[in-house]
């Protein structure tokens, strides 16, 4: 049977700690993130209620995240999930070019729910630096890099963040643009 992730009701569906009533009988509790793990038969029902559902270990929509880090910096895990298309901001002045060091993929799993091999998402890396330095992202435990890496002041670049295994992922460059 196939399994759904549901992602935080919205705040007026009602919706609060136990969740009854389903077609499997199930008595649902959300996570500290509002998620739930339901069986695929009580979708459409908690759909009716205002959840999010997503296949497991994918969350839905989009997230932005900042990082005000002024020199070089290893990202957390957290710096770069939490949805289909995750947007991150470097904010801190830069007063030389810096190396933006990936989490472990050990540190990555951690932060990612129900991972599964397989799992893509889209990851947007913005420069907004006050500084006229570039970012450059580098490697770490577990990870295969492919394409540009290099991010200058005032653009953007983005990746496709695979898991290539439990253990294993690869940051793929799609494109850059200019952030204005």
């Amino acid at each position: 049977m196939s399994v759904t992730v549901l992602m935080q009701a919205p705040a007026n569906s009602g919706v609060g700690g136990e969740i009854t009533g389903l077609p499997s009988g199930t008595i649902l509790v959300p996570n500290s993130s509002g998620q739930v793990v339901a069986q695929q038969q009580d979708v459409a029902t908690l759909q009716g209620l205002g959840f999010v559902v997503a296949p497991q270990g994918q969350a839905p929509g989009s997230t932005y995240n900042t990082n005000a880090a002024t020199s070089a910096a290893t990202l957390s895990g957290a710096n770069i999930v939490g949805a289909t298309n995750v947007t991150l901001a470097l904010t801190g002045a830069l007063a030389a070019a810096a190396a933006l060091t990936l989490p472990t993929v050990a540190n990555l799993l951690a932060a990612l729910p129900n991972a599964q091999a397989g799992q893509t998402w889209r990851l947007r890396i913005i420069n907004k630096s006050s500084g006229a330095f570039a970012w450059t992202v580098t490697t770490n435990t577990g990870w295969t890099l492919n394409g540009t890496m290099s991010i200058a002041q005032n653009t953007w670049r983005d990746f496709i963040v695979s898991l290539t295994s439990l253990t294993a992922a690869t940051l793929q460059e799609i494109g850059t643009g200019t952030d204005s």
